[in-house]
């Protein structure tokens, strides 16, 4: 830090941090802090970098000395829940994502985060308020067809849609809305996308199925599917797998020799994928994953496939 101003330090810091210079970054935070013990931005940074090396406990600890500093500081709650879920500590999450929320109380990205902090909470119910609460917020500043949500948005509407089914209060009406306005929001604009259909028509050939999952592995969705692929009718059925499996195991290996064709496709992107099915001329496309981690809802939004299920 010779020669340096704090405020100089701290860009430096930020840029080591930022190239993974980790040792060099956590050395500026220091050298920061010891000139100005109640630097907040210091403070914060440090424990996430802290977090980010396996010092869960030490980052908590900072994040809170920054927060005391900057009670208003939303990325400093923001980047506590992250560290107290990955402890397990969710009733402290949502407490962290609460202040958040009231900091930002139309920010649907903070809501997303509460809605799963509150999910791993048990307190479902409320999960739900918060995820429709930020797809509201979306629905009237977007409006329909929105191009790029980002990755944290998708994974929380996910997770609305999979948190639905699990509480009882929720009728099938009230479900079915909810997929729709997703589809508004975000699978609309994709309709057709893969092209048309020359699938052949002959009467009577044998139809193309076509399975989608990241969980044709020792999983549940595997184990179940194991039996049904096994026992097709080969005489009236050809047999795809479009599998997203980063780790096959001896289960994926045994769906894979029931298979008349079998595609790795976890290093494909929805657009690859869809006109990968296109082309292999499907007929039925089954969806085996609905909205849970690792789903391919964008290749079905895009239709590569006549009749589509899941």
């Amino acid at each position: 830090m010779a020669g340096m101003t704090l405020q100089q330090a701290m860009v430096v810091a930020m840029q080591h941090h930022k190239e993974g210079k980790l040792r060099e970054a956590e050395e500026l935070y220091r050298q920061i802090l010891q000139s100005q013990p109640d630097n907040a931005d210091a403070l914060h940074l440090l424990g996430v970098l802290a977090a980010d090396t396996g010092r869960d406990a030490e980052g908590v600890q900072l994040i809170r000395e920054a927060i005391k500093v900057c009670p208003l500081d939303m990325k400093c709650w923001s980047n506590l829940w992250v560290i107290l879920l990955k402890q397990a500590r969710a009733d402290e999450a949502v407490h962290a994502l609460e202040q958040a929320a009231r900091l930002t109380p139309d920010e649907a990205g903070v809501l997303d985060h509460l809605g799963m902090a509150l999910q791993a909470a048990g307190r479902g119910p409320d999960a739900i308020k918060a995820y429709l609460k930020a797809l509201s917020i979306r629905d009237r500043s977007s409006g329909v067809g929105l191009a790029t949500p980002t990755q944290s948005e998708l994974c929380a509407c996910d997770n609305l849609l999979v948190t639905l089914h699990h509480d009882p209060a929720n009728h099938a009406r009230a479900i079915f809305q909810v997929h729709d306005q997703w589809n508004r929001l975000y699978g609309a604009s994709l309709a057709g996308a893969a092209g048309l259909h020359d699938n052949d028509r002959t009467v009577d050939r044998r139809l193309r199925v076509g399975y989608v999952s990241a969980y044709l592995n020792n999983w549940p969705v595997g184990r179940f599917m194991l039996p049904l692929i096994a026992n097709h009718d080969r005489g009236q059925f050809e047999i795809s797998c479009y599998s997203d499996v980063r780790n096959p195991d001896a289960l994926t290996e045994k769906l894979r020799s029931y298979s008349d064709t079998w595609r790795d496709t976890p290093n494909l992107n929805d657009e690859q994928l869809a006109r990968l099915v296109h082309r292999d001329r499907i007929d039925i496309l089954i969806d085996l994953g609905m909205h849970q981690l690792g789903n391919r809802m964008f290749v079905f939004a895009r239709k590569p496939a006549p009749v589509q299920v899941t």
